[in-house]
């Protein structure tokens, strides 16, 4: 374990550099050539994705490229899943999921087109010209309504709304039940939550073909799950 004077050494080289403008930040990285990405999100929490046009801002001088859903779909495979417990013999359902949306918007801000472009004002501008036709559908935000409706669904395939269906079973619960002096039924809701801070997140990535690597600047701590 590190001596205290020593941990108190580094925190103040840390924030010396920070604070006289020597750290570096994702944003400070410029590299020859490099381009900027502009996503554009989702304005319903859940709709069908009737169509894309992208032909005008395709034409702007310094749009390098414009990407859909679609288009990732034939390039690369679905995203890997974080958590499946079916080895465990629990009814467990993975999405297929891709970076931008496919066919179907799901949540309010989900991502649905890239543009790269020579710089981000131009990325920007390039997003105004993009045409999204939507089919709106009834959002799903109520948990008992969403079990109970199969004509509403997130993952038609599915067949219902329920992603995981677990059986616990400990001791002799319809014992417990009849020895009770009282039970109580009761029904409660909890305000959505999240630990997660609210900071921008930034990422450059470079491509040196001649040595076959890949350098990822990231302001995140997790840039990698899986190998």
């Amino acid at each position: 374990m590190e001596d205290e004077e020593i941990k108190k050494w580094r925190l103040k080289e840390r924030d010396y550099k920070l604070i006289t403008g020597h750290g570096i930040y994702v944003n400070d990285i410029k590299l020859p050539g490099m381009l900027y990405c502009n996503v554009i999100s989702s304005p319903y929490a859940h709709a069908r994705i009737k169509k894309i046009d992208y032909s005008k801002a395709l034409s702007l001088k310094g749009v390098a490229a414009i990407i859909t859903g679609e288009d990732l779909k034939k390039i690369m495979n679905p995203l890997p899943t974080q958590a499946d417990y079916k080895p465990f013999g629990w009814h467990w359902r993975t999405v297929v999921a891709y970076p931008l949306a496919v066919d179907k918007v799901r949540y309010m801000g989900e991502p649905v087109v890239a543009i790269a472009a020579e710089n981000e004002y131009l990325a920007f501008d390039a997003a105004e010209l993009i045409e999204i036709e939507y089919e709106p559908l009834k959002p799903i935000v109520d948990p008992i309504e969403a079990l109970n409706d199969k004509s509403n669904l997130l993952y038609e395939e599915w067949g219902d709304n329920i992603q995981v269906h677990l059986n616990f079973k400990f001791g002799n619960v319809e014992e417990v039940f009849k020895k009770a002096d009282k039970i109580l039924e009761i029904k409660w809701q909890e305000a959505r939550q999240s630990g997660f801070p609210l900071e921008p997140r930034g990422c450059v990535a470079y491509y040196n073909p001649y040595e076959d690597t890949l350098t990822v600047w990231s302001s995140t701590q997790s840039i990698q799950y899986y190998k």
